[in-house]
């Protein structure tokens, strides 16, 4: 099956899942307002010790649930694509996060978490009442999707300079190919909004020091199986991540992306004398080298390059 009609299924199967504490909520909460409403004590009474109890626990299940399940899709896609993620790769994934801007937010969320879940534990062990447990099911549905989502390893390392036009195809990527992360580091201060921003968050690996940036760069681009780097620039890190790829002979799963002249690989002296291997492409051609990825299930490799690729899609052929 096309891998982006499967996603589209398999989203809405998880959606589906996620709805179902929201639907049993509003009907046991009903229930529940129903019985206030024709006791004999104060309406104001009930509802506080029965209606609120229960509105909170549905409450709380449904956001856990729904966080669980995006915790649960991008694991299984990602296990789908990468046919197996070891721990070690988890593990790499998870310390990157730690050194980049981005621990704050991770750091200050978890400390929220904790938080919630401690009050939950205890309103529901003080008050006896068990649907204070609530908020401990959401912290956990949570919790999970942030381990997911920041151990996850890339299925597109995408490197630029930090200009609003990356960060928009940085967005545009993403949602080409969600629930697989696309990685950058580029600065979100150049982000079109700030919706793009917070939904970039996560997936800008941008380390507040040049030694730390190199040590990331270098173990992503072992990490992903594609990497995508922006031809039409020329600042000094990106030249610097360009002659690495061809030095390394690591073009075999590089695209250069230009929507101009690729002004990168025409650079004197390098790395023009050593880039007649690189593929460069368009981006409608990059969507359709992912498109062809994803449906063939084949990651590249030094036999099935991306150049191999984008010559199979161009004649129309498949990737075997």
């Amino acid at each position: 099956m096309n891998w982006f009609k499967r996603r589209k299924w398999s989203s809405r199967g998880f959606v589906a899942v996620a709805a179902a504490p929201s639907l049993v909520g509003v009907m046991r909460t009903s229930q529940e307002l129903v019985t206030a409403l024709g006791a004999n004590e104060t309406v104001l009474l009930q509802m506080r010790l029965t209606v609120l109890p229960t509105a909170v626990f549905w409450s709380c299940c449904t956001v856990g649930c729904f966080f669980g399940c995006l915790g649960l899709l991008q694991w299984s896609e990602s296990r789908r694509v990468f046919e197996s993620i070891s721990a070690s790769d988890r593990h790499v994934m998870t310390a990157l996060c730690r050194v980049s801007e981005a621990n704050r937010i991770v750091y200050s969320s978890k400390a929220i978490m904790l938080f919630v879940a401690t009050i939950g534990l205890m309103a529901s062990l003080l008050l006896n009442e068990p649907r204070w447990i609530g908020f401990v099911i959401m912290v956990v549905g949570i919790r999970w999707w942030l381990w997911v989502r920041i151990s996850t390893p890339p299925f597109i390392l995408f490197l630029s300079s930090s200009d609003t036009q990356s960060v928009e195809m940085h967005w545009h990527t993403k949602r080409l190919v969600s629930p697989l992360r696309v990685v950058t580091l580029l600065d979100l201060v150049n982000s079109p909004t700030s919706g793009v921003s917070d939904e970039l968050l996560l997936d800008c690996l941008r380390t507040g020091n040049d030694d730390d940036w190199w040590k990331v760069i270098t173990i992503l681009i072992e990490l992903a199986p594609l990497v995508v780097i922006n031809a039409d620039t020329e600042s000094p890190g990106v030249v610097k991540e360009a002659l690495h790829l061809i030095s390394e002979d690591i073009t075999y799963k590089t695209v250069f992306l230009t929507h101009g002249d690729a002004c990168l690989l025409r650079r004197e002296p390098e790395p023009a004398a050593s880039a007649s291997d690189c593929l460069v492409a368009s981006g409608n051609t990059l969507r359709n080298i992912i498109a062809a990825t994803l449906n063939s299930g084949k990651l590249p490799d030094r036999i099935h390059t991306v150049r191999f690729l984008a010559l199979r899609v161009h004649s129309g052929r498949k990737f075997e």
